[in-house]
C-alpha cells in the first residue's frame, strides 16, 4: 500500500455508515431530520459527492430492509421496531 493510503475508509463503508445513521437517529428520536440534515450530521466531508453519495444509499438500505418507516417525504423516521431493539440492546 503507498504511504499515506488509508486501508480502510469508514466514511464509504454503506455499513458502517449505516450504523452511524442508526445510532444519530435512535440519539434523536422524536426529532426527526431529513434525509439533507440527517447527512450534513455525520458527513465529515460535505464536499466530498462520495462521502454524501455513500450516506444517502445508507439511508435508502435501512428503508429497504424496514429500519426507517417508508415515507413519501424525505424525513428520516425509525420504525417502532429499531427503537425496540435499540432500547433493548443499550438498556
Amino acid at each position: 500500500m503507498a504511504a499515506g493510503m488509508i486501508a480502510h475508509q469508514p466514511q464509504y463503508d454503506p455499513e458502517t455508515v449505516a450504523g452511524v445513521i442508526l445510532k444519530e437517529i435512535v440519539e434523536l428520536h422524536p426529532k426527526h431530520l431529513t434525509v439533507d440534515e440527517l447527512c450534513a450530521r455525520i458527513v465529515v466531508n460535505c464536499g466530498d459527492e462520495r462521502e454524501i453519495e455513500t450516506a444517502t444509499r445508507a439511508i435508502g438500505d435501512l428503508r429497504d430492509s424496514g429500519l426507517l418507516t417508508p415515507r413519501a417525504d424525505e424525513i428520516a423516521e425509525p420504525t417502532p421496531a429499531t427503537l425496540r431493539t435499540a432500547a433493548l440492546l443499550t438498556g
